[in-house]
């Protein structure tokens, strides 16, 4: 006979209690260090040169080419108007994003991407119906999808696009997944390291037919960015500026943390709130049901975000807030799991295993 006693198992023991308030020191040292370190919230988050935001410019060319304007003479001159450095190829955007809004009335793009947040909010549901909250952590991160001008942004396209594909997995729907993360990446090339963690992924597990997709993938998005950037070179003129400083920035944790803060309402959030988030985030890690490409997405963006990024490109974090809301959901589990310790119960991973008893049930073997 095989009882299970829960009472007993959880009693906490000496070294038990030693551990979790251990635990709860760390995350206290994790929450003083966020409200310290996080920056004080700029909100108009401008371009230090130009005096005019991103999404300003962006929609200024989508008025110029609706105007009859060309793709790469508007932008080439938008550009040096609002004294961006023009002669930094990654400066001039792909077009597919403008030139596409350019093509269709204002209200189709605004259709499109707010339909584009409900899909993520609906998919990623169905795979936190276990998770407290559920999916509210995701429901904020689509919010600014709902803002007018959020068109222009493409990261917050490009986010979205990155969880469809990371929810699109955690379904076992491989070849949908790889298609959402080609999609990102059309959209904004900063979408190229979740394109490359998934294909590392697959390449582990040895699913060749999804490795070939995102090899043709990320080739044929090769092929369009090489002409892409032959055009910027012809556009360009002898007198342009080049970037003064240089992405690779070390912006370290202030800089992540106003990352991890771009994110729906958490940028209204005061920072000894913020700083709860900050340890949510970090609890999170502990979940032993979250998907594997969240995780990996996650930690891989956060790890360059310490490095790359000037001070102003703190928008990029609408990149990472999807999925990073997929995240956030998995932080009661989390919790359980940090405070359990190594004795916790682990995740039954086995189907055959769900036949044994639970929770305090007894059978007879």
């Amino acid at each position: 006979m095989i009882t299970r006693v829960d009472s007993e198992r959880d009693r906490p023991t000496g070294r038990g209690r030693r551990r979790r308030f251990l635990v709860v020191c760390a995350l206290a040292a994790v929450y003083a260090l966020a409200w310290q370190m996080t920056p004080i919230l700029d909100l108009s988050e401008r371009h230090p040169a130009a005096g005019t935001t991103d999404m300003s410019l962006y929609k200024d060319v989508v008025r110029d080419i609706r105007n009859g304007g060309t793709y790469y003479e508007v932008l080439g001159s938008a550009l040096r108007a609002h004294n961006y450095p023009v002669r930094s190829i990654f400066n001039w955007r792909p077009p597919w994003l403008l030139q596409g809004l350019a093509s269709v009335p204002e209200w189709c793009g605004r259709l499109l991407l707010a339909l584009l947040a409900g899909v993520t909010i609906v998919n990623a549901t169905t795979i936190l119906r276990r998770e407290m909250p559920g999916s509210l952590f995701v429901i904020n991160a689509a919010v600014p999808a709902a803002a007018a001008e959020s068109v222009f942004f493409a990261e917050i396209w490009a986010g979205l696009l990155i969880a469809l594909s990371a929810v699109a997995y955690a379904k076992d729907k491989r070849i949908q997944g790889v298609l959402w993360g080609v999609a990102a990446l059309f959209i904004r090339e900063l979408a190229a390291p979740y394109c490359i963690v998934a294909t590392l992924i697959a390449v582990r597990e040895k699913r060749w037919r999804e490795v070939a997709a995102w090899s043709a993938g990320i080739a044929v998005y090769g092929l369009f960015f090489a002409v892409h950037a032959w055009r910027v070179v012809q556009h360009m003129h002898p007198d342009d500026p080049a970037n003064v400083n240089s992405w690779v920035y070390f912006g370290g944790l202030p800089f992540l943390f106003q990352i991890w803060r771009t994110d729906g309402l958490f940028l209204l959030f005061p920072r000894p709130v913020f700083a709860f988030v900050v340890v949510g985030i970090i609890v999170s890690w502990w979940s032993r049901r979250m998907p594997v490409h969240v995780r990996s997405t996650v930690i891989l963006y956060s790890i360059c975000f310490l490095v790359v990024g000037l001070p102003f490109n703190t928008y990029w974090g609408f990149m990472l807030a999807p999925v990073m809301g997929i995240w956030l959901s998995y932080a009661y589990d989390g919790f359980h799991h940090l405070f359990a310790g190594p004795s916790s119960r682990p995740e039954i991973s086995n189907p055959r295993a769900s036949a044994l008893p639970l929770d305090g049930e007894s059978a007879v073997s």
